[in-house]
């Protein structure tokens, strides 16, 4: 499969850009969730620095298993972060507390993230947030708390489809039916969707 020039661009730019943010000494952190963006990250990122993936979800959801195959397939280091009731409900006051204009959808989708700040004090905190059609709340939690999006800051602005993205994992090395998985939203993939219900 040839490479498009959007592909290449696109992945140009995200390399650069994670060039930018690491440096060879850095312990960087991913929220991981084990799907095409996150994995194109771990991916891109590991290659310049000491990278922990990070997961959280409950036990048995689709980002626990997704991360601990992408740990068996592609030996990144993988720390889960088990999510049950009692734990998403308080980071969801924890996160109210810290903006009560924000939807609960928007701060379920958050979830993931908020529960692996500060695992690694110090480190880079990247994620696979950030397509330009990301809800301008989430991108401004993001910012607050330092987590960086590589994802959309090499989109500069314009949607990156999912062909774009698949693309340019697969010029990676990513097996191509890895990186065909189905888009999991956040919520669903930590598995806390039934969790987080008032």
């Amino acid at each position: 499969m040839e490479t498009s020039r959007d592909a290449r661009g696109f992945l140009r730019r995200l390399e650069d850009r994670i060039e930018e943010l690491v440096s060879r000494d850095d312990r960087v952190s991913l929220a991981f969730s084990g799907g095409l963006t996150s994995t194109l990250l771990a991916t891109v990122a590991r290659k310049r620095c000491d990278l922990i993936c990070l997961v959280a979800g409950t036990p048995a959801s689709p980002d626990v298993r997704a991360s601990n195959a992408a740990k068996q397939h592609f030996d990144f280091r993988v720390e889960s972060v088990l999510l049950d009731r009692e734990i998403v409900r308080r980071n969801l006051q924890e996160m109210r507390a810290l903006n009560r204009t924000m939807s609960m959808n928007s701060l379920r989708t958050l979830m993931p993230v908020y529960a692996v700040l500060g695992r690694h004090p110090g480190a880079v905190l990247l994620s696979g947030f950030g397509t330009p059609k990301t809800d301008l709340s989430i991108r401004r939690m993001l910012r607050a708390w330092h987590v960086e999006s590589p994802i959309m800051e090499a989109a500069r602005g314009r949607n990156v489809s999912r062909s774009v993205l698949l693309e340019a994992s697969i010029s990676l090395g990513l097996p191509e039916e890895w990186a065909r998985v189905a888009h999991r939203p956040p919520a669903d993939g930590s598995g806390i969707g039934d969790l987080s219900e008032d």
